[in-house]
Protein backbone atom coordinates (compact mmCIF):
# COMPACT_ATOMS: atom_id res chain seq x y z
CA UNK A 1 0.00 0.00 0.00
CA UNK A 2 2.95 2.00 0.44
CA UNK A 3 6.36 1.38 -0.68
CA UNK A 4 4.79 -0.49 -3.88
CA UNK A 5 3.61 2.73 -5.65
CA UNK A 6 6.21 4.55 -4.69
CA UNK A 7 8.16 2.26 -6.06
CA UNK A 8 6.08 2.21 -9.65
CA UNK A 9 5.95 6.45 -9.58
CA UNK A 10 10.03 6.17 -8.94
CA UNK A 11 9.87 4.05 -12.47
CA UNK A 12 11.51 0.86 -10.48
CA UNK A 13 11.07 -2.80 -12.05
CA UNK A 14 9.15 -4.37 -9.40
CA UNK A 15 10.56 -7.91 -10.80
CA UNK A 16 13.16 -6.91 -9.28
CA UNK A 17 12.04 -5.99 -5.67
CA UNK A 18 10.82 -8.26 -3.38
CA UNK A 19 10.67 -8.01 0.61
CA UNK A 20 12.47 -10.43 3.49
CA UNK A 21 9.68 -12.57 4.95
CA UNK A 22 10.70 -14.22 8.18
CA UNK A 23 9.35 -17.77 9.37
CA UNK A 24 9.26 -18.41 12.83
CA UNK A 25 7.89 -21.68 13.97
CA UNK A 26 5.29 -20.24 16.82
CA UNK A 27 5.47 -16.88 16.08
CA UNK A 28 2.92 -15.39 13.18
CA UNK A 29 4.58 -11.94 13.78
CA UNK A 30 8.20 -13.04 13.51
CA UNK A 31 10.35 -10.44 11.91
CA UNK A 32 14.49 -9.98 10.47
CA UNK A 33 16.63 -9.58 13.49
CA UNK A 34 20.44 -8.95 13.26
CA UNK A 35 22.61 -10.57 14.24
CA UNK A 36 20.72 -13.36 14.28
CA UNK A 37 19.32 -13.70 11.13
CA UNK A 38 22.86 -12.60 9.07
CA UNK A 39 23.36 -16.19 7.90
CA UNK A 40 20.05 -16.58 6.26
CA UNK A 41 20.25 -12.96 4.87
CA UNK A 42 23.93 -14.22 3.78
CA UNK A 43 21.90 -17.25 1.62
CA UNK A 44 19.42 -14.77 0.36
CA UNK A 45 21.88 -12.75 -1.25
CA UNK A 46 23.35 -15.81 -3.35
CA UNK A 47 19.86 -17.03 -4.14
CA UNK A 48 18.47 -14.20 -5.77
CA UNK A 49 21.75 -12.42 -6.73
CA UNK A 50 20.76 -9.54 -4.51
CA UNK A 51 22.62 -6.07 -5.41
CA UNK A 52 20.64 -4.01 -2.90
CA UNK A 53 19.44 -4.54 0.96
CA UNK A 54 17.16 -1.44 2.38
CA UNK A 55 16.95 -1.62 6.13
CA UNK A 56 14.35 0.57 6.81
CA UNK A 57 14.59 1.66 9.79
CA UNK A 58 17.69 0.11 10.73
CA UNK A 59 17.16 0.48 14.62
CA UNK A 60 13.86 -1.58 14.15
CA UNK A 61 15.99 -4.51 12.86
CA UNK A 62 18.37 -4.72 15.66
CA UNK A 63 17.73 -7.47 18.77
CA UNK A 64 15.73 -6.28 21.37
CA UNK A 65 18.40 -7.14 23.64
CA UNK A 66 20.63 -4.42 22.22
CA UNK A 67 20.84 -1.62 23.56
CA UNK A 68 21.62 1.01 20.67
CA UNK A 69 22.84 3.73 22.51
CA UNK A 70 26.22 1.05 23.27
CA UNK A 71 28.47 1.51 20.85
CA UNK A 72 30.46 -2.40 21.40
CA UNK A 73 26.99 -3.79 20.73
CA UNK A 74 25.76 -2.11 17.73
CA UNK A 75 29.19 -3.21 16.23
CA UNK A 76 28.24 -6.11 17.44
CA UNK A 77 25.15 -7.08 15.52
CA UNK A 78 26.06 -5.22 12.48
CA UNK A 79 29.98 -5.70 11.66
CA UNK A 80 29.50 -9.57 10.69
CA UNK A 81 26.57 -8.22 8.54
CA UNK A 82 28.83 -5.86 6.87
CA UNK A 83 31.17 -8.33 6.30
CA UNK A 84 28.62 -10.89 4.75
CA UNK A 85 27.47 -7.89 1.88
CA UNK A 86 30.86 -6.93 1.27
CA UNK A 87 31.50 -10.63 0.27
CA UNK A 88 28.95 -10.65 -1.85
CA UNK A 89 29.42 -7.18 -3.24
CA UNK A 90 25.82 -6.29 -1.72
CA UNK A 91 25.38 -2.03 -0.92
CA UNK A 92 23.18 -1.79 2.40
CA UNK A 93 21.22 1.19 2.03
CA UNK A 94 19.95 1.92 6.09
CA UNK A 95 17.21 4.37 7.15
CA UNK A 96 17.92 6.58 9.97
CA UNK A 97 16.82 9.08 12.27
CA UNK A 98 17.97 12.58 13.65
CA UNK A 99 17.54 13.64 16.79
CA UNK A 100 16.45 16.93 17.47
CA UNK A 101 19.53 18.29 19.30
CA UNK A 102 21.86 20.98 17.28
CA UNK A 103 25.23 20.43 15.79
CA UNK A 104 27.84 20.62 13.88
CA UNK A 105 28.40 17.30 12.53
CA UNK A 106 25.13 15.26 11.42
CA UNK A 107 26.55 12.18 11.71
CA UNK A 108 26.98 12.48 15.48
CA UNK A 109 23.52 13.42 15.82
CA UNK A 110 22.01 10.14 14.26
CA UNK A 111 19.42 8.69 17.02
CA UNK A 112 21.32 5.88 19.34
CA UNK A 113 24.93 5.15 19.51
CA UNK A 114 27.75 6.97 17.49
CA UNK A 115 28.73 3.65 16.04
CA UNK A 116 26.16 3.88 13.10
CA UNK A 117 28.28 7.02 12.07
CA UNK A 118 31.26 5.39 12.05
CA UNK A 119 29.98 2.04 10.62
CA UNK A 120 29.17 3.50 6.96
CA UNK A 121 31.29 4.48 4.54
CA UNK A 122 29.33 6.97 2.82
CA UNK A 123 26.21 9.03 4.72
CA UNK A 124 23.72 11.32 2.58
CA UNK A 125 21.69 13.53 4.86
CA UNK A 126 17.46 15.09 4.17
CA UNK A 127 16.34 18.27 5.97
CA UNK A 128 14.18 20.93 5.63
CA UNK A 129 15.24 24.67 5.17
CA UNK A 130 12.76 26.90 6.67
CA UNK A 131 14.47 29.80 4.09
CA UNK A 132 15.28 27.64 1.24
CA UNK A 133 13.09 24.34 0.97
CA UNK A 134 14.24 20.38 0.81
CA UNK A 135 17.83 20.09 0.92
CA UNK A 136 20.15 16.72 0.38
CA UNK A 137 23.66 16.56 1.40
CA UNK A 138 26.73 14.50 1.24
CA UNK A 139 27.38 14.19 5.08
CA UNK A 140 30.52 10.96 4.81
CA UNK A 141 32.24 9.46 1.80
CA UNK A 142 34.95 7.05 2.84
CA UNK A 143 35.34 6.25 -0.86
CA UNK A 144 35.12 10.04 -2.43
CA UNK A 145 34.49 13.59 -2.55
CA UNK A 146 33.32 14.97 0.52
CA UNK A 147 32.83 18.77 -0.90
CA UNK A 148 29.68 17.51 -3.37
CA UNK A 149 27.13 20.73 -3.56
CA UNK A 150 24.07 20.59 -1.70
CA UNK A 151 21.32 19.65 -3.91
CA UNK A 152 17.57 21.05 -3.73
CA UNK A 153 14.67 18.88 -3.94
CA UNK A 154 10.37 18.77 -3.72
CA UNK A 155 8.48 16.26 -3.26
CA UNK A 156 5.65 16.33 -5.81
CA UNK A 157 2.43 14.12 -6.05
CA UNK A 158 1.80 11.97 -8.80
CA UNK A 159 -0.98 9.56 -9.70
CA UNK A 160 0.02 5.66 -9.78
CA UNK A 161 -2.20 2.91 -11.37
CA UNK A 162 -2.90 -0.11 -9.05
CA UNK A 163 -4.81 -3.63 -9.02
CA UNK A 164 -7.38 -1.18 -7.06
CA UNK A 165 -7.52 1.93 -9.16
CA UNK A 166 -5.76 5.04 -9.27
CA UNK A 167 -3.69 6.08 -6.20
CA UNK A 168 -1.53 9.16 -5.27
CA UNK A 169 1.85 9.29 -3.97
CA UNK A 170 4.57 11.40 -2.55
CA UNK A 171 7.71 11.26 -5.44
CA UNK A 172 11.25 12.93 -4.31
CA UNK A 173 12.34 15.25 -8.04
CA UNK A 174 15.64 16.96 -7.87
CA UNK A 175 15.28 20.84 -8.82
CA UNK A 176 18.84 20.80 -10.42
CA UNK A 177 19.81 23.24 -8.87
CA UNK A 178 22.38 23.57 -5.53
CA UNK A 179 21.16 24.92 -2.16
CA UNK A 180 21.95 27.85 -0.37
CA UNK A 181 23.08 25.75 2.65
CA UNK A 182 23.75 22.28 3.40
CA UNK A 183 22.24 19.72 5.61
CA UNK A 184 24.94 20.15 8.65
CA UNK A 185 23.84 23.88 8.57
CA UNK A 186 20.59 23.63 8.89
CA UNK A 187 20.93 20.99 11.56
CA UNK A 188 23.36 23.58 13.34
CA UNK A 189 21.04 26.68 13.28
CA UNK A 190 17.98 25.14 13.42
CA UNK A 191 15.49 25.93 16.54
CA UNK A 192 12.19 25.90 16.91
CA UNK A 193 11.28 28.75 18.96
CA UNK A 194 9.94 26.50 22.01
CA UNK A 195 12.53 27.08 25.02
CA UNK A 196 10.73 23.66 26.29
CA UNK A 197 10.55 21.54 23.32
CA UNK A 198 14.44 20.63 24.10
CA UNK A 199 13.77 20.24 27.20
CA UNK A 200 10.95 17.37 26.48
CA UNK A 201 13.09 15.95 24.06
CA UNK A 202 16.27 15.54 26.09
CA UNK A 203 13.90 14.47 28.69
CA UNK A 204 12.36 11.49 26.81
CA UNK A 205 15.83 10.53 26.08
CA UNK A 206 16.97 10.28 29.05
CA UNK A 207 13.95 7.75 30.27
CA UNK A 208 14.58 6.01 26.63
CA UNK A 209 18.55 5.35 27.54
CA UNK A 210 17.60 3.94 31.63
CA UNK A 211 14.47 2.07 30.27
CA UNK A 212 16.41 0.19 27.58
CA UNK A 213 19.54 -0.39 29.95
CA UNK A 214 16.68 -1.62 32.52
CA UNK A 215 16.06 1.11 34.49
CA UNK A 216 19.45 1.84 35.71
CA UNK A 217 22.76 2.79 34.03
CA UNK A 218 26.40 4.41 35.88
CA UNK A 219 26.12 7.63 35.37
CA UNK A 220 29.49 8.28 33.08
CA UNK A 221 27.78 5.74 30.66
CA UNK A 222 24.45 7.58 30.67
CA UNK A 223 26.71 11.21 30.49
CA UNK A 224 28.90 9.59 27.31
CA UNK A 225 25.69 8.61 25.58
CA UNK A 226 24.22 11.53 25.78
CA UNK A 227 27.34 13.28 24.26
CA UNK A 228 27.23 11.39 21.55
CA UNK A 229 23.25 12.16 21.14
CA UNK A 230 24.19 15.40 20.85
CA UNK A 231 23.84 16.64 24.50
CA UNK A 232 26.09 18.32 26.81
CA UNK A 233 26.40 16.78 30.54
CA UNK A 234 25.13 20.25 31.84
CA UNK A 235 21.78 19.56 29.78
CA UNK A 236 21.44 15.96 30.63
CA UNK A 237 22.01 16.89 34.64
CA UNK A 238 19.24 18.96 34.49
CA UNK A 239 17.35 16.39 32.57
CA UNK A 240 18.07 14.16 35.89
CA UNK A 241 16.90 16.55 38.00
CA UNK A 242 13.76 17.13 36.29
CA UNK A 243 12.25 14.11 35.98
CA UNK A 244 14.05 13.02 39.37
CA UNK A 245 15.91 10.32 38.11
CA UNK A 246 17.68 8.34 41.57
CA UNK A 247 21.33 8.77 42.02
CA UNK A 248 23.01 6.42 44.47
CA UNK A 249 26.41 5.94 44.71
CA UNK A 250 28.84 2.68 45.74
CA UNK A 251 32.56 3.24 47.10
CA UNK A 252 34.53 6.49 48.15
CA UNK A 253 37.20 8.81 46.84
CA UNK A 254 37.81 8.53 43.43
CA UNK A 255 37.04 4.76 43.48
CA UNK A 256 33.20 6.00 43.58
CA UNK A 257 30.62 4.94 41.32
CA UNK A 258 27.18 6.60 40.99
CA UNK A 259 24.37 5.01 39.17
CA UNK A 260 21.39 7.05 37.76
CA UNK A 261 18.02 4.62 38.14
CA UNK A 262 14.25 5.64 37.18
CA UNK A 263 11.99 6.31 40.50
CA UNK A 264 8.57 3.98 40.71
CA UNK A 265 7.01 7.25 40.07
CA UNK A 266 7.75 7.65 36.32
CA UNK A 267 4.30 6.20 34.95
CA UNK A 268 3.83 9.64 33.29
CA UNK A 269 6.81 8.46 31.10
CA UNK A 270 6.33 5.10 29.94
CA UNK A 271 6.78 4.79 25.94
CA UNK A 272 9.52 7.52 26.09
CA UNK A 273 11.17 5.95 23.37
CA UNK A 274 8.15 5.53 21.20
CA UNK A 275 7.23 9.18 21.79
CA UNK A 276 11.09 9.85 20.93
CA UNK A 277 10.93 8.27 17.59
CA UNK A 278 7.54 9.78 16.59
CA UNK A 279 9.36 13.02 16.77
CA UNK A 280 12.79 12.55 14.71
CA UNK A 281 11.66 13.37 10.83
CA UNK A 282 15.05 13.31 9.38
CA UNK A 283 16.48 10.63 7.14
CA UNK A 284 20.02 9.64 7.04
Amino acid sequence: MTIIPRLIAAGADLNRVFRIDVESDGDPNARLTLPLDTALLQESFREHDVALLVLDPMLSLLDGAINDYRAREVRAALEPLVAVADGARVTLLGIAHFTKATGSDPLLLISGSGAFGQLIRAGVGFARDEEGGLVLSTIKNNLGREDLPSLAYTIEPQAVNTPEGETWVSRLVLTGAPASRSVAEILRDRDDGDGHSEQREIDQWLVGYLTDSGGSAPAAEVLSAGRIAGWNDGAVKKARSRIKVESSRSGFGRGALYTWSLMDSMDSYTGARGSMESMVGFDL
